[in-house]
């Protein structure tokens, strides 16, 4: 629930910045629209199937390095 509801789609890194001074908020993580869409492609397959299981700590971070998520951010080398 928290990442869903701190997510946000900005048309560019000043836009990004300018929301942040604007809400106060602090700078987690940017990625393009590729790496989202490689993102969510995977991670949310199964998910409505009877018996489904989260994934194991290192199998979701082997997922994040697999779609290019390379940051400390993510739970892996930057």
């Amino acid at each position: 629930m928290h990442t869903c509801g701190h997510q946000r789609l900005f048309c560019s890194t000043t836009c990004v910045d300018t929301s942040l001074r604007e809400t106060g908020r602090e700078h987690g993580h940017t990625m393009g629209l590729g790496t989202l869409w490689r993102l969510a492609e995977g991670w949310y397959a199964g998910r409505l199937e009877p018996g489904y299981t989260r994934r194991h700590p290192a199998a979701a971070g082997a997922y994040f390095a697999e779609v290019g998520l390379r940051a400390t951010f993510w739970g892996l080398p930057g």
